[in-house]
């Protein structure tokens, strides 16, 4: 089969960075399914990976050559013994430890759930990750606030993961605020945001006492969205603030967000779909 490989740290577009070959199809172990894979989506966590980002966090280092990709959807083509839930052929999306940009990978059956049928491969291999990330950031904004915000505030609306949080929030009947550049306004609004505001001027515009906001999720990674975030909230003593993007002072990363919330969230995410 054909799987693009890593060999070695350094831009996703320098020569000697990456290539495609031609490998073994991988056999699922007893808790695994192969998946024939039909589209994987990329992720800032994979390019960064590639360009040796995650180089210092010693549970994140590949062993070179590696296939990068952990978003997926396809078609189950082989199981493990112990796996129940998919038969050969069922239809599927999921996210692998690594190696979906191949023809098959192997991922553990625990996160792969079933297609739905009104989505095209390629729009439901762009789920986990984002999705999922989104999921555990506005849960996590909810317990900070000690009940589900009523009117919550996503910064940097139009990254994937910002799509998602307005989808999630509205599925939960929030009131969305959502910030972003004014090409993106429109998309927002149909995606169930209440009210969209430019990425300059959202601080002022959420300062009176009735416009205030009881949990923020930044995807923008800005090194004063927290301290801009204080005078904004109904609460601020609660802290109900979550970023899920790279801060340059905090190095806060998706991936390790994916780490932590994966386990619990990704089943969770695809058993109430928030799209409209």
């Amino acid at each position: 089969m054909r799987a693009l490989q890593v060999l070695r740290y350094g831009g996703v577009c320098e020569p000697g960075t990456m290539r495609v070959a031609h490998v073994r199809r991988p056999v699922p172990k007893e808790d695994e399914v192969l998946v024939r894979v039909h589209a994987a989506a990329l992720n800032a966590a994979d390019w960064k990976l590639v360009e040796g980002y995650f180089a210092q966090v010693g549970n994140e280092r590949p062993h070179f050559p590696y296939t990068p990709g952990m978003d997926l959807s396809g078609v189950v083509a082989d199981a493990g013994r112990s796996t129940t839930r998919f038969r050969v052929g069922d239809r599927v999306v999921g996210k692998a430890d690594e190696g979906a940009l191949a023809d098959y990978v192997c991922v553990r059956e625990r996160h792969v759930t079933r297609k739905p049928e009104r989505l095209s491969f390629a729009a439901a291999a762009a789920l986990p990750l984002s999705g999922v990330t989104a999921l555990q950031a506005l849960h996590e904004a909810t317990t900070l606030a000690h009940d589900r915000p009523h009117r919550v505030l996503v910064l940097g609306a139009a990254t994937a993961v910002g799509t998602f949080a307005v989808q999630i929030a509205k599925h939960y009947e929030c009131t969305v605020v959502a910030t972003c550049r004014a090409e993106h306004a429109a998309r927002l609004r149909r995606l169930g945001a209440d009210e969209v505001l430019g990425c300059g001027g959202w601080c002022d515009a959420l300062a009176r006492p009735e416009r205030k906001v009881h949990a923020v999720i930044d995807c923008t990674g800005e090194d004063r969205a927290y301290q801009r975030s204080r005078c904004v909230l109904v609460d601020p003593s609660n802290c109900p603030f979550v970023t899920v993007a790279e801060a340059a002072s905090t190095k806060l990363s998706l991936l390790a967000l994916w780490r932590f919330s994966a386990r619990t969230a990704f089943r969770c995410a695809l058993a109430h779909p928030p799209y409209h």
